[in-house]
């Protein structure tokens, strides 16, 4: 009898663009485990269908000696990393799939090439169900939002926006607090809408700076809810505002609204599930440079405006249903 194993991405975001070929494994019956950092286990326990969760520990040998007592035949492997197979590889699981990549091939029983287009890109979540089709399953049919968790404890009585001016990539993912800022304060002008502020520990001084330029009193949270808390708020905003971040998938992965502002990454591979997401992006000669930091002046970042996204972000209100309580 099979018994699966999933290695999870060790980001958020890469981890939801997984769920389309998690959710095409679950609905033929499988109950995959999930191996994944224990930062991620909050996010995997909302994900139907899915089996045991087991945390990554620091050291590949210690992670083997877990996995090694769970006796799973075969291993999925959506990272493209060399410790990830090793991982795998210590366990002595008899059946380790993946892509090539970081000199791993060794450690694989079966690993093909990355899917590559001849001009463009590839989306990540058809890689990752280009990686069923190696082992034979049948793809058929689209993602579907996850069910919204329950609320969160500090969940605004009223409709709110979630805006989460951070992403962990770096600066150049980043649109500027100011112009966050100038986006809330003219929706808040003729809306009763609260605004709370998510982020990571790296997100405090960001969101510090963008609370002070708010107009009006904001919930800032940054740094301060657990990753179940972040997803029960962003699952349940009137509108999501974000970068091209974890918290953009988020939103998608529960079908929330959102806007979320591209900088130097590429829509065509790493663009939200679904289509409740609305991506901003304005490509220049540059783009996309995938760097961390810009080496230029973010012209990328500075070429959208706060009147597109406030007009994005306005037709979302408009149209948009307003989240069950």
């Amino acid at each position: 009898m099979e018994k699966l194993l999933l290695r999870s991405p060790n980001w958020l975001g890469d981890a939801v663009l997984t769920l389309p070929a998690v959710q095409q494994l679950t609905a033929g019956g499988r109950q995959p485990a999930v191996l994944c950092p224990e930062k991620l286990r909050d996010f995997w326990r909302l994900i139907p269908g899915v089996g045991d969760i087991i945390s990554v520990r620091p050291k590949p040998r210690d992670t083997a000696k877990l996995l090694r007592e769970k006796n799973f035949t075969t291993a999925l492997l959506f990272p493209n990393s060399l410790t990830v197979a090793l991982e795998a590889w210590l366990a002595r699981v008899p059946r380790r799939c993946g892509f090539h990549g970081h000199h791993r091939r060794w450690l694989l029983t079966q690993s093909w090439p990355r899917p590559a287009p001849i001009k463009g890109y590839i989306h990540q979540a058809k890689q990752n169900l280009a990686l069923l089709q190696h082992l034979g399953i049948t793809v058929s049919g689209g993602f579907k939002p996850i069910p919204q968790p329950a609320p969160a404890d500090r969940q605004p009585a009223k409709p709110y926006l979630a805006v989460c001016p951070g992403a962990a990539h770096g600066p150049a993912k980043r649109w500027p607090t100011e112009r966050f800022a100038a986006v809330i304060n003219r929706l808040r002008a003729d809306r009763d809408l609260a605004v709370v502020i998510l982020g990571a520990a790296a997100d405090v001084k960001p969101a510090a700076r963008l609370a002070l330029q708010s107009s009006k009193p904001v919930i800032n949270l940054a740094g301060q809810t657990t990753l179940a808390e972040f997803l029960a708020l962003i699952a349940r905003a009137r509108l999501v505002l974000c970068n091209d971040s974890g918290a953009m998938h988020a939103a998608a992965m529960f079908g929330a609204p959102a806007v979320a502002i591209f900088g130097s990454t590429e829509p065509r591979l790493t663009a939200p599930l679904g289509d409740t997401v609305s991506v901003i992006r304005e490509h220049v000669p540059c783009s996309p440079c995938f760097l961390r930091a810009c080496p230029l002046d973010r012209r990328c970042q500075t070429a959208v405006t706060p009147a597109q996204v406030t007009a994005a972000c306005a037709e979302k209100l408009n149209h948009s249903i307003i989240p069950l309580s």
